[in-house]
C-alpha cells in the first residue's frame, strides 16, 4: 500500500483547500494511505491559521518513510525551506513520488532539486478548478507511488 505525504506551508492561505482535495483523490486508491503536515515557521502567520489544524513534520528524515510526497509552495520562501529536505548526504529519496502544487511559479529551483535527489516527478492533470485538478493529481501521485513500489518489490536477476 502506498504512503503519500502532502507537505503544506505554515503561509498555507487557499493552498489548505487545495491539500485537502489532493489528499481526497489520493485517499481514491485502494490501499493509499495519506498524511498532511505543515512546515515552516507559526501556522498563524498567514492571518487564519488555516495550516494549523494539521500537524507539524517532526523531521526532514520521515518524508524516507513515505512512497510519494506532494510539495505545496506558497511563495519563494517555502521553496526555500525545501533546501534542508534535499539536500545533503545519505537521504534516501531515489525513486520516491514528488509532486508540487501551489505557486508554482516558485518551482524552478525546487525542480531541480527532486530531480538531483532522484526523485519521479509527476505534473498535474489540470480539471476544470483548482480543487478538481488537486484530486487528479493526489490520484495520479498515489497512482504512480503505487506502480513503484510495486515494481521495487519484485527483486529480477538476469544472467546474460
Amino acid at each position: 500500500m502506498p504512503k503519500v505525504l502532502i507537505l503544506l506551508p505554515d503561509r498555507a492561505g487557499q493552498l489548505a483547500r487545495i491539500a485537502d482535495a489532493i489528499a481526497e483523490g489520493a485517499e481514491s486508491v485502494k490501499f493509499t494511505e495519506v498524511e498532511l503536515r505543515r512546515v515552516g515557521g507559526s501556522p498563524q502567520a498567514d492571518g487564519n491559521g488555516s495550516a494549523a489544524k494539521y500537524r507539524k513534520l517532526e523531521s526532514w528524515q520521515t518524508v524516507a518513510d513515505y512512497d510519494a510526497v506532494i510539495i505545496g509552495l506558497a511563495s519563494t520562501h517555502s521553496a526555500t525551506e525545501l533546501d534542508e529536505l534535499l539536500t545533503g548526504d545519505g537521504k534516501p529519496f531515489v525513486d520516491k513520488v514528488a509532486s508540487l502544487f501551489g505557486a508554482i511559479e516558485f518551482a524552478d529551483a525546487v525542480l531541480g532539486q527532486l530531480l538531483r535527489a532522484g526523485m519521479i516527478l509527476v505534473g498535474p492533470s489540470a480539471g476544470a478548478d483548482d480543487l478538481t485538478t488537486g484530486r487528479r493529481q493526489g490520484v495520479r501521485a498515489a497512482k504512480v507511488a503505487e506502480w513503484v513500489r510495486h515494481a521495487k518489490s519484485h527483486s529480477h536477476s538476469h544472467s546474460h
